[in-house]
């Protein structure tokens, strides 16, 4: 259970009540961060932390394309291979 807190002022008191409600948690840190339906891009997603970034942000609800030289095997991650080294590609 999460409580709202709710401040009302009147002069010079302050009133706080504090309202009990539910909310999943994984819905307030979703709309917390504001990713769903925006666009990342993640350079490097095939592996390590890119890759875990990646997953974060699939989970958050954005439209998530990976950059990589390596096959990425993310469900929902559109894959685009890259090669950041070489400036033509």
């Amino acid at each position: 259970m999460i409580f709202g807190k709710f401040a009302l002022g009147i002069n010079s008191f302050k009133i706080t009540v504090l309202i009990p409600f539910r909310w999943d948690m994984d819905d307030l840190v979703k709309n917390l961060f504001g990713y769903a339906g925006k666009v990342a891009v993640v350079t490097g997603a095939a592996s390590g932390i890119g890759r875990e970034t990646a997953k974060l942000l699939v989970e958050l609800g954005a439209n998530t394309y990976g950059l990589d030289v390596k096959e990425i095997n993310i469900p929902n991650v559109k894959y685009i291979p890259v090669n950041l080294l070489k400036r033509d590609n």
